[in-house]
């Protein structure tokens, strides 16, 4: 085994750990190699996007793209991956141009329709950003990402029922989904369900305490959770 399959490997344990930081390195001596392949690019580029070096997996992406042997569905995840990098970047009209090439190439990109979705709720046309979403539930039924998407533009709108109902398909589908439990926590507190609301909320927290939510709802969550194991408590005599 020559040194670059032994940098193969170190690179393969590694991201199979998600050190995405410590495989850069590795990455780049693979790429700067003669006997790079595309897969150490694409690799390269996604763990620059995991770390958040947006700017860097564009650029490897964009030289990826153009790859020769690539077939349509490859390519077409390479848009998909430029777009949401674009899209973290703030350049929605770049990702939409990606999301649009890569549903040419895979029509049943369920991926490219909801970075479509969130291309059109960030540029406030809520309307076509729903139809998007509804687009990648329709190829992809059990897609949390999609239901949680929709679910938010539906409560943007006031739709606090249909927004409950497709946030709790995406929690069914991902229970382990901090965003939509916390999305859902919302939902119900405007449907006046604040218990149910409060356990969503507690548990999108314990989840992962960096998830976006209210200060103030989780202040309240947790008063109401005391108030309720307070009056559950018998008195010993």
């Amino acid at each position: 085994m020559d040194s670059t399959d032994k940098n193969r490997q170190s690179v393969e344990l590694l991201l199979n750990n998600g050190c995405f930081s410590e495989a850069i390195p590795h990455l780049e001596r693979l790429v700067s190699a003669e006997n790079c392949t595309v897969q150490d690019m694409v690799s390269l580029a996604c763990s620059h996007q995991q770390v958040g070096s947006y700017a860097e997996a564009i650029e490897i992406l964009e030289q990826t793209v153009t790859a020769e042997g690539l077939i349509p569905s490859d390519t077409a995840a390479l848009y998909e991956r430029l777009g949401y990098c674009r899209l973290a970047m703030q350049d929605r009209e770049g990702a939409a141009s990606d999301f649009d090439r890569a549903v040419s190439l895979l029509e049943k990109s369920f991926r490219a329709n909801i970075g479509l979705g969130l291309c059109m709720a960030q540029s406030g046309r809520t309307g076509e950003a729903r139809s998007f979403f509804k687009t990648a539930i329709s190829i992809n039924p059990d897609c949390a990402d999609a239901y949680n998407n929709l679910g938010v533009a539906l409560l943007s709108q006031g739709l606090a029922r249909e927004a409950a109902a497709n946030l709790g398909q995406a929690v069914r589908f991902a229970p382990g989904y901090a965003k939509a439990h916390a999305n859902l926590s919302i939902a119900l507190e405007q449907l006046d369900q604040p218990l149910v609301a409060c356990q969503h909320l507690l548990f999108a927290v314990r989840l992962d305490p960096a998830v976006p939510h209210s200060k103030t709802a989780l202040t309240r969550c947790q008063d109401r959770k005391s108030t309720r194991l307070n009056s559950s408590h018998i008195p010993l005599s």
